[in-house]
């Protein structure tokens, strides 16, 4: 969306008063029904989300991954996508994978991480360049 002063709002319907406020208090409930309306939930809604609602949380993650990451049983809308489940070979989708393992590990911690980094190096044991991007994690 572009303001009148033709500068580029993004997130426009983001309260950072109001996140604060969820995030202060620990309102996992009401976070939960604020992230919707972001495009990229900051990490501060996340961990609090995760208080009392881990997997929401972790789909949230998880749904941002490049389609075919995680093969059919993370992604919810896999039938409508079609049938191939394949990750595309490109080094900025695997930084963008590793981006999400990043944002991961800061909600859900280091553990947790290297397994679902192995996850996605074992569905894909050829691509080495995925290997790489994803060695933090390993």
């Amino acid at each position: 969306m572009t303001t009148k002063g033709g500068t580029q709002r993004h997130n426009s319907w983001r309260n950072p008063a109001y996140e604060k406020l969820i995030v202060d208090e620990r309102l996992s409930d009401a976070a939960l029904t604020y992230c919707p309306i972001v495009d990229y939930p900051p990490l501060p809604l996340l961990r609090t989300i995760a208080i009392e609602h881990p997997e929401s949380a972790k789909s949230i993650i998880l749904d941002a991954m490049p389609y075919g990451t995680m093969g059919a049983p993370v992604f919810r809308f896999t039938v409508e996508r079609g049938v191939d489940n394949t990750l595309t070979a490109r080094r900025a989708t695997y930084q963008q994978i590793a981006k999400q393992l990043r944002r991961f590990a800061a909600v859900f911690g280091d553990e947790e991480t290297r397994v679902l980094a192995r996850e996605i190096v074992e569905r894909y044991p050829n691509r080495t360049a995925l290997r790489e991007e994803l060695a933090f994690a390993l």
